[in-house]
Order: C-alpha cells, then structure tokens, then sequence
C-alpha cells in the first residue's frame, strides 16, 4: 500500500492499520524478551526441558560455585563432571573435577565447583550487574548392557560473587 492509498481510506481503516501494528511490535517486544535497559534482571539457573535436570538451587562465592541439581532424568545415572564456563571466572573455567558420583532418580544433590588448580573460583570484575555462566553436566548409566555418556547443558545468571 502506497502512502497515497493509504490516505484515501476511511479512517477506521487507517486507525486498524496503526493499531494492529502496534500491536504486532509490542508482541514481538515480548516474544524476543526485548527488556527496558531500566528493567533489573532477575537471578536464574536452568536447564532446557528435554535435559531433564533440574537446577533447584544456587550460590556464587569467593569459596566457588555450589549447585543443588535434581535428577529427573527417569532413572539412577552417575555425574562424571559438572563445569562452569564464563567470561567472568578467570581462566574461564570452575569444574568439580572428575568425579564419579551416583544421583539417584528425583534426589537432589549439590556439586560445589572450583578452580582447576585448586581453591575457589577466582572471578575477574566484569563491571556487569549480573554474570552469566554456562553449566555442563557429564553423566552416564547403563542401558542394555552397554554404559552410555550425555552431557546437559543449561545456564546460570547471578550476581558477582560478593567481594568482587
């Protein structure tokens, strides 16, 4: 539609036209999860649905990275590591190492993750409100006889660590 059409339709035509486009950008605003630069950010860990793991609680310290991780997967598996990756720990990296550690279906247990050389976490200031850190979990269980590896992938968006 030409400008000039547009100006040859009635006005109730004209007043559709603006408030269905409106409407079309303040939902797409929302779908995407375009935020005022104003708006706070909220603290969150999670993990896609389809992992079946469930992050139920957190806590970023100087003494490292702990998380409580609920096993949903529908059966006992055994986590073989937990990594964090972020552009705000120094190095990149907080793992708990490789561990061999069983989580049974629906129990809930907390991995404390640290520094690859050792000792807590050491974070870099980032000047950012909130640090995002992208968690990896290494499990496995035995099907058929055979013992297969998965890895989940999920998120952590939290605070610095207090002293940064």
């Amino acid at each position: 539609m030409t400008m000039e059409s547009f100006r040859k339709q009635p006005l109730w035509i004209k007043v559709a036209i603006i408030l269905g486009g409106s409407l079309l950008v303040a939902i797409s605003i929302n779908v995407l999860g375009i935020r005022n630069p104003g708006e706070a950010m909220q603290e969150e860990c999670t993990f896609p649905f389809a992992a079946r793991i469930n992050c139920l609680n957190y806590e970023v310290s100087q003494n490292g990275i702990e998380l409580g991780l609920q096993n949903g997967i529908g059966r006992d598996v055994i986590v073989s590591e937990v990594t964090a990756l972020s552009y705000a720990i120094e190095g990149g990296k907080c793992t708990t190492g490789m561990i061999d550690r069983p989580l049974r279906n629906g129990d809930l247990s907390t991995f404390v993750l640290n520094d690859p050389r050792g000792g807590g976490c050491i974070y870099r200031e980032t000047g950012r409100q909130m640090n995002f850190y992208e968690i990896e979990i290494a499990y496995s269980y035995e099907e058929g006889g055979l013992e297969r590896t998965y890895k989940a992938a999920g998120d952590l968006l939290a605070l610095p660590p207090p002293g940064e």
